[in-house]
This record gives structure tokens, sequence and C-alpha cells, in this order.
């Protein structure tokens, strides 16, 4: 990769953190040197707390896919809750619905509808794209459905599913703080500011370096700025395939009744 004029520092995130600083690691030896001497121990000491701080977010990834999980059996569980319901109240036409059972089976299919939605594949997201749809779910909570004076919240308890969607809402708190996202957890998000603080730094120090010729030593270039700027290119990769949710909740219909 050619070297090209300053670059513009940019926080790359927790995703990409372990790979980057697992390279800078295994570099250090020809990293230091490059270095003006005046930083060399405080990069030095910017790396010891790093790999604290890399076991700690590799420990929530770990936790955050088994989160995963438990945030997919709230939903999914739940879908089928209000599924069953609709798919018991059927066949109206041979067996007339009493009024509280024709209102039931509406109830449960605009919960499955504004609540959750048409389908399920937000399950199958990666992680941070699954938390932004859950995260988006339980914003719905407190919104009222076209056509009814209650909120999502307040139909759920009229029928007794209270239980289920405070399991889903702490679920996916819970999801979400693995993640790094929302509440502090242990002090994590302070460790995260200051070692994207120290890598603001040291990019800061090597754009310093830069020659007449618009050029950096070759190890920096080479163990630092190129492994920054791919980390960098993947997160816009992947930031630029992520799927998009709905702004409004689907249309809802009144099930069938035959």
């Amino acid at each position: 990769m050619s070297q090209s004029t300053a670059i513009r520092v940019t926080e790359i995130d927790s995703r990409e953190m372990p790979t980057f600083f697992a390279h800078l690691q295994k570099n250090q030896a020809a990293i230091t040197p490059a270095l003006p001497e005046a930083r060399r121990e405080s990069f030095q000491r910017w790396l010891e707390a790093g790999k604290k701080l890399d076991v700690a977010v590799s420990d929530l990834v770990v936790r955050a896919g088994k989160l995963n999980y438990v945030v997919d059996w709230g939903f999914s569980g739940y879908a089928q809750v209000l599924d069953g319901t609709v798919q018991a109240l059927r066949g109206g036409d041979l067996v007339a619905l009493t009024p509280a059972e024709e209102q039931l089976a509406k109830d449960a299919a605009v919960l499955r509808g504004h609540f959750i939605g048409a389908d399920l594949k937000f399950l199958t997201w990666d992680n941070f794209d699954q938390f932004r749809a859950c995260r988006q779910r339980v914003l719905r909570l407190d919104s009222r459905p076209e056509g009814r004076s209650e909120t999502v919240r307040e139909l759920a308890n009229m029928l007794g599913h209270t239980v289920y969607i405070a399991r889903i809402e702490r679920s996916v708190d819970a999801f979400g703080r693995a993640l790094g996202v929302g509440e502090s957890i242990d002090g994590l998000d302070r460790q995260l500011a200051a070692w994207q603080t120290g890598l603001r730094r040291l990019l800061t120090t090597i754009e310093d370096q830069r020659d007449d010729n618009d050029r950096v030593p070759d190890a920096l270039q080479r163990h630092v700025i190129e492994p920054y700027l791919a980390a960098l290119e993947r997160q816009r990769e992947r930031r630029a395939k992520r799927p998009s949710e709905p702004t409004t909740a689907p249309d809802i219909s009144a099930p069938a009744t035959s």
C-alpha cells in the first residue's frame, strides 16, 4: 500500500479493536524503535493497558454471543404465544367466536404485527444489528398501534403477557450492555475511551513524523497506519451493508376467522 497524505483520525469500534490490537502487539518490536524516543515508554504502557482491555472485550464478545440466544428465545417464544392464540381461534365460520374470543384474536394479531413484526429475520442478523432491531421493538412498547387507544405495553398487560414483555426488556438491556451499548459494565466504557485516546495520540505522533516527501517511517506505515486504515475500511463496509428496519409499524388487519 502506498503512503498517502495525513490520515483523518477516526475511532475504530470494539469489533475491530481486538484484531488491530493483536497486530500492534505482534509487531511492537518493529514499531517501538520507529517512534520518537519520548513516546516509546508511553506506547509500551498503552499496550500493557490494552492487554487487560482486550481480555475484557473478548469476554464480553463471548457473553454477548450467549445473550444473543436469550434474546432469540424471548422474541421467538413470545411470537409463538401470539401466533398460537390466533391459530387457536380460527374457524369462526364453523364454530362462531364469542365477542371475547374475537377481540383476543385481534389483540394478539396487533401485538404480533406492531411489536414483533411480520417475521423474525432480525434474529438472524449479527449482534449489533440484531440489538438495534430489538431495541427498536422495545421502544415500540409505549407507542399506540393505529386505531387503538392502548399502548403496546398496556395491550400486552391486558392479555396477561406482562412477564413476557418484562423478560424481553431485561434480555435486550443485558444484550446491549454486553455489546458495550448503554450502561457501563465494570468501567469498561472508560477503559475503551482511554484506549481510543491513546490510539489518537499514537496516530498524531506518527503524523507529526511525516517528512518533506509526505512519508512516515516504513515500520509505522506497515504496522500501524495500514492495519488501522484496513480496520476502518472493514468497519465502513459492514455499516454500509447494515440491514434497515421500517421506521413505522407494519399495517395490521383483523385476523381471518375462517
